[in-house]
């Protein structure tokens, strides 16, 4: 995926749940989370990974990462904007959580190793992503055997994409695509969305997951002048917003007998972290520390950071690829990290 100037901007300006405007408390903004999609608690298995490894990809406002590191488990939290990684940073913070890890990074590139995770999850992010197949594959391949992938992607046999989506803008001369991206999301305008079937889900995680189970929650619609009306509707009707995908990784098949070869990429060198994979090198500018966070040791391997202007600097951790990288800088930027790497 060749990430735009929009797209970026797009996201960084709309992160979900963080309530910038109105500053509120860690404590305020999980009850508003949680009063308002109220099933999340019930459905979501926030107790099931104490003392486990979880990804979080996309953690926005980390409300969500602090629930599953507050009910124990190890969280590595990541997300690709600025804001996300800052306010997830805050969050868990506030919330007490401290066997956590923050990154900047892109869910195509994941800059983990192989079989590293319990648990892979992501609320309302890959729909948002056109090529997901990539990222599928990516999950795959640093949950260990039998880890878990949890996700919420929307419904398309959902009312609210019926009504709300197609009916209200039936007339503006939109495609369906076009349509849904636009009016998907709180502010206008969405780079990309995507509404998935049941039958979507399942081909999009075959063969890589199985068995797949889905459960369809949040009977809600848009209208002309207010977001998200409750639909009086039982679930049986499975005509929700939000599906809840739950799958196991599947036993992989040996590279060669895949057909893939190895992936240099994800090589673990003695020395180098168990978590993530050694990809980059960099040139960084005097006095910016590559100790680990929360005083970890063999945590990262080579963080960058980036500034406003997107220059190096020990603002912000950024420990991703450099071919991923490329996606979100222009091509001085990127020569400017002065950055090498093992990628072709």
């Amino acid at each position: 995926m060749i990430v735009g100037k929009g797209f970026v901007d797009y996201w960084e300006k709309t992160v979900p749940w963080t309530f910038k405007k109105e500053k509120l408390s860690y404590r305020e903004r999980r009850r508003r989370r949680y009063e308002l999609q109220d099933y999340m608690l019930e459905t979501i298995p926030f107790e099931s990974y104490r003392g486990k490894l979880l990804l979080e990809i996309g953690s926005g406002g980390g409300i969500d990462s602090a629930e599953f590191g507050r009910n124990g488990a190890d969280v590595v939290c990541l997300d690709f904007t600025k804001t996300g990684v800052n306010t997830t940073r805050d969050t868990l913070a506030e919330a007490g959580v401290r066997s956590s890890d923050v990154v900047r990074g892109a869910a195509e590139s994941l800059p983990f190793r192989d079989a590293a995770f319990d648990c892979v999850y992501s609320f309302g992010v890959l729909h948002h992503i056109p090529e997901v197949g990539g990222v599928i594959d990516e999950c795959s391949k640093i949950l260990k055997k039998r880890g878990e992938l949890i996700l919420m992607l929307y419904n398309k046999d959902s009312l609210l994409y019926a009504y709300s989506i197609l009916f209200l803008h039936r007339g503006e001369g939109l495609t369906e695509d076009e349509a849904i991206s636009r009016y998907s999301e709180r502010v206008e305008g969405c780079p990309y969305t995507k509404a998935y079937t049941k039958q979507d889900v399942r081909d999009l995680l075959s063969p890589g997951f199985g068995p797949v189970s889905m459960a369809v929650r949040y009977n809600v619609i848009d209208t002309p002048k207010e977001r998200k009306v409750r639909a009086q509707l039982s679930d049986d009707y499975e005509l929700g917003w939000h599906t809840i995908v739950r799958a196991r990784a599947s036993r992989r098949k040996p590279l060669a007998e895949s057909g893939k070869g190895p992936n240099p990429h994800r090589k673990v060198r003695s020395g180098f972290a168990q978590l993530w994979t050694p990809s980059t090198k960099a040139t960084l500018p005097q006095g910016v520390s590559l100790a680990p966070p929360h005083g970890k040791s063999n945590t990262l391997v080579q963080p960058i950071s980036l500034n406003n202007d997107r220059r190096p600097d020990s603002t912000l951790p950024l420990c991703v690829p450099t071919w991923t990288l490329a996606a979100f800088l222009s091509s001085a930027d990127f020569a400017d990290l002065r950055t090498s790497s093992s990628a072709p």
